[in-house]
Order: C-alpha cells, then structure tokens, then sequence
C-alpha cells in the first residue's frame, strides 16, 4: 500500500477544488493509496482558516481530515 504526504498547498488546492488536483487524489484513492497528514501543517492550515474567518472552508476541512 502506498502512503501519500499532503502538504499545506495540496490541502489547500483541495478545498478550493483545483481540478487537477481533486482529480489526482481521486485517483490516488481509487488506487487504495494511504494520505498522511504531519502535524505542522494540520496546525498551519487550521490557523491560516481561522485567522482568515474562513468557516466554509474550516468545515470543509474538518471533514476531510476525520476520516
């Protein structure tokens, strides 16, 4: 099984909705691909949204880090 690391620029293309990105870990998931998340960049993302108010895109991240 093979792990992918997100970082900060990936999550963040993510919740945005980049297609090419949502399509590349679509595809990685369809492959049974592992994602991992370091904890600095948990911190990091969850900051920026919250100092940018950004709850739409706070919630959105949520979910997609509980499973």
């Amino acid at each position: 099984m093979r792990s992918l690391l997100l970082d900060t620029n990936s999550l963040n293309y993510i919740l945005r909705k980049r297609p090419s990105v949502v399509a590349r870990l679509q595809s990685a998931k369809e492959e049974g691909c592992r994602f991992l998340l370091a904890s600095v960049v948990h911190y990091e993302l969850s900051r920026y949204l919250k100092l940018k108010g950004a709850d739409r895109l706070t919630r959105l991240y949520q979910r997609l880090v509980e499973s």
